[in-house]
C-alpha cells in the first residue's frame, strides 16, 4: 500500500471512531418534537418551536415524545418541566415492535414552580428494535422543555 492511502485510511479511522463516539453520547429532544397521544387531546398543546416548550392548555392532556435509541437496555431520561397547579406528571414507557412487552415507570410529578426543574425517571426496559418514549400526563399551565436520555 502506498503512504497516502494508509494515511487516509488512518484518518477515516479516527473520524469513524470519533462520530461513533458521539453516538454513544446522550441527546436531548425538545418536547416540541412530540404530539398528543390521543387524537382527542390534539387541540390541548401550545407549542412554542422558538423555545421548544409546550404548554398544557386542557385540564387534562396526554403527550408523548419519542426518544431515540442506538441499542437495547435499561434506559431513562431527565425532563424538564414546570407547572402552575399539582396533577401534571411524565413517566417512561417502552415497548417491543409487536406492542407485546410494554414496560413502564411509575409517574414523576411535574414540579410546581415559577423556573423550570429537571427530574429523571426510573428505568425501563427497552427491547431490541424496540420503542421508548416520554408519556406525559399535562393540566392548564404544565410546560414541557426538554428530554434528556442516553441512547
Amino acid at each position: 500500500m502506498k503512504k497516502g492511502t494508509i494515511v487516509a485510511m488512518a484518518t477515516w479511522a479516527t473520524l469513524l471512531g470519533a462520530a461513533l463516539a458521539d453516538s454513544a453520547a446522550a441527546r436531548s429532544v425538545t418536547a416540541a418534537t412530540g404530539r398528543a397521544r390521543r387524537s382527542e387531546d390534539a387541540t390541548c398543546f401550545d407549542f412554542s418551536f422558538q423555545t421548544g416548550a409546550v404548554t398544557g392548555t386542557c385540564a387534562l392532556g396526554d403527550f408523548i415524545v419519542p426518544l431515540f435509541t442506538d441499542n437495547s437496555g435499561m434506559k431513562s431520561f431527565r425532563f424538564t418541566s414546570r407547572a402552575t397547579t399539582e396533577g401534571a406528571e411524565c413517566r417512561a414507557v417502552a415497548n417491543d415492535r409487536f406492542g407485546t412487552s410494554l414496560s413502564a415507570s411509575p409517574f414523576r410529578s411535574i414540579p410546581v414552580s415559577s423556573t423550570y426543574v429537571s427530574k429523571t425517571t426510573a428505568d425501563v426496559a427497552v427491547p431490541s428494535r424496540g420503542v421508548f418514549f416520554a408519556d406525559c400526563i399535562t393540566n392548564v399551565g404544565a410546560r414541557l422543555q426538554e428530554f434528556d436520555h442516553s441512547p
